[in-house]
């Protein structure tokens, strides 16, 4: 996704299956269930993305202020 830049990393062509990477420096990144709270490890959920440095991340969605609000919920 390209409004969340890159939150996660890893090494070129990484050995370990269903690992993605580690978070980058100065993001917080959390597995959530559809009511926002952690899942266990192994467990599907949506990724969450915070970053500490204020429009990190893009602003939101062009003139739609309804989507912004959605994907932005809880901070």
């Amino acid at each position: 996704m390209t409004e969340i830049s890159t939150p996660i990393i890893s090494e070129a062509n990484p050995l370990k299956r269903g690992v993605c990477g580690k978070q980058r420096e100065g993001v917080d990144v959390r597995l959530v269930d559809d009511n926002d709270c952690e899942v266990p490890q192994g467990q599907v959920g949506e990724m969450m993305i915070r970053t500490d440095r204020p429009w990190g991340m893009n602003s939101g969605y062009y003139k739609n202020p309804e989507a912004t609000a959605k994907a932005w919920r809880n901070g």
